[in-house]
């Protein structure tokens, strides 16, 4: 079995952690975050639910990808 098609490869995983590293308020939405890393609509569902399952992104009321852990108002 491959498991290249049922998780994102490591180096994806650690280029989105740095990206929002490096802008700790960056807010995507799934579409945006499929754009911003070049994935297609399955495999950025995947890494952004891997991301979430390890808490280092948490959805927001609205559907965006942020940061888990930090407070960035919307306002």
């Amino acid at each position: 079995m491959e498991t290249s098609r049922l998780s994102p490869p490591e180096q994806v995983l650690q280029r989105v952690r740095a990206e929002y590293d490096d802008l700790p308020s960056l807010r995507l939405t799934p579409s945006q975050a499929q754009r911003q890393f070049g994935l297609e609509p399955r495999a950025c569902a995947a890494l952004l639910d891997t991301l979430l399952n390890e808490n280092f992104l948490t959805r927001t009321s609205d559907g965006v990808f942020v940061r888990a852990g930090l407070r960035i108002s919307a306002d």
